[in-house]
């Protein structure tokens, strides 16, 4: 396969070969000087989780929720069913889990 040097000093990929390596626009690319007459180019492959850690250091610092009262309207009323089916958070209501 050829191409060709522009005069912006660019070259176009074969579709042969961007189909081959799969290549899509904005895909990094390693240029490699073999010799006086021969330049390599590489896909450079990236890990699925590139950035992550970028994105997690990114993330806000903790935060602390502060505590609420229980509301008045349950005071004195029988809440045992609702924990035992979990919709009531023993946390909320001072027990530990």
């Amino acid at each position: 396969m050829t191409t060709v040097l522009s005069d912006q000093g660019q070259i176009a990929l074969p579709g042969a070969l961007i189909e081959q390596l799969r290549l899509r626009a904005g895909d990094d690319l390693e240029v490699f000087v073999v010799d006086d007459d021969t330049i390599t180019l590489r896909k450079v492959s990236h890990p699925p989780n590139r950035g992550l850690a970028d994105l997690l250091m990114a993330c806000p610092p903790a935060f602390e929720v502060p505590e609420r009262e229980r509301d008045s309207s349950l005071i004195g009323k029988d809440d045992a069913p609702c924990r035992r089916r979990g919709f009531l958070g023993g946390a909320l209501y001072g027990e530990e889990r």
